[in-house]
């Protein structure tokens, strides 16, 4: 049964990599600390639960799904991560904001990224993006080919690596820049949608896009 359950919950992130616009908040079972990535971080994290040491978090670290926290959901993360490695992209912002800022759209453990693209929808009655900028893959840039306003609730960016054979690893695809333009008190989801990487074989890399939210 806990081998059943392990192997849906691998179902359910591949599912969600080629599925149509993805809704913010994903939770994984795995990922105790909450970083969109399953690691040896949420290992110590699930058996400091499993002892009592901080907080327990059912949502994030019951793997097995029995009810409790225990050294066996610990044993079970590295299986998770060597079975489901899907690349994140996940949507980095502020808790609170009160004036400009920025939300960083990272990811995670990407392999020979060459190009992609999404789009990132607001509500412009609470916040509006201003401006773009590039990202970062272990020191390489990822520049911005194209962002514009499909809407006015929503931007598409294009990104695309030049002089590069593709880049590997963590980090950022962009950097987007906000403006406040609600009251306090009022909230925003940015979700990401229509995403999609390719890889230096023009290949199409599965991903999983997670988005945020943002209080004024």
């Amino acid at each position: 049964m806990r081998m059943e359950y392990v192997l849906y919950c691998v179902l359910i992130i591949v599912l969600a990599a080629f599925s149509a616009p993805a809704s913010a908040y994903y939770i994984m079972s795995c990922d105790a600390n909450d970083d969109c990535g399953i690691t040896t971080t949420d290992v110590a994290l699930a058996l400091q639960m499993a002892t009592g040491s901080i907080a327990l978090d059912q949502e994030r670290a019951d793997v097995n799904a029995d009810g409790t926290i225990s050294s066996l959901d610990a044993l079970k993360i590295p299986m998770m991560s060597q079975m489901a490695q899907v690349t994140q992209v996940s949507a980095a912002a502020p808790e609170i904001v009160s004036d400009a800022f920025d939300v960083t759209i990272e990811i995670y453990e990407v392999m020979d990224l060459d190009s992609g693209r999404f789009d990132l929808t607001f509500d412009p009655g609470v916040v509006n993006v201003t401006d773009v900028g590039s990202g970062e893959i272990d020191g390489t840039e990822v520049p911005i080919v194209d962002w514009r306003f499909m809407d006015d609730d929503t931007v598409r960016l294009l990104f695309k690596l030049s002089g590069v054979d593709g880049v590997s690893g963590s980090g950022s695809v962009a950097t987007i820049e906000f403006a406040v333009s609600g009251s306090q008190g009022d909230t925003s989801v940015l979700d990401i949608s229509d995403g999609a990487l390719s890889d230096i074989g023009a290949d199409e890399i599965p991903t999983v896009w997670i988005g945020d939210g943002v209080t004024v």
